[in-house]
Formats: C-alpha cells, sequence, structure tokens
C-alpha cells in the first residue's frame, strides 16, 4: 500500500466507531456489573471481531480488579 486509506478501511472504521459507540452507551446505561460480564459479553466480542476476550473491572470501594 502506499499509505492510502482505501474505500474498505474507511468502512470498517466506521463501523467499528458506530459499534464501539453503541457498546459505550450500553455500558454506562446497565444496571450492574454482572450485567456488563454477562449481558453484553457476545456485542464487546463482536465489536473487536475477537473470540474470546478477558474483561476487568475495577471496584472502587475495595480498590481492585475483578474480572
Amino acid at each position: 500500500m502506499d499509505g492510502k486509506t482505501t474505500r474498505s478501511q474507511t468502512d470498517k472504521q466506521h463501523t467499528f466507531e458506530a459499534l464501539f459507540k453503541k457498546l459505550m452507551n450500553e455500558i454506562h446505561a446497565a444496571s450492574s456489573p454482572n450485567s456488563i460480564m454477562v449481558g453484553l459479553r457476545n456485542k464487546i466480542l463482536k465489536v473487536y471481531d475477537v473470540e474470546m476476550a478477558t474483561i476487568f473491572l475495577v471496584d472502587a470501594k475495595k480498590n481492585q480488579l475483578v474480572s
């Protein structure tokens, strides 16, 4: 490639950005950490186009990570 962005790359970037924005809105609207971990798992995997991922949340009261 000569450094130019192809239409396909641009389309993929726009698709990712739209899916990511929607996912972030759903995460912020989630009623509990469990609803993020369980309810949004498949959407997170789809946005990043992966089969598996580890999701970490911060428990601010206990000052620790939860996965």
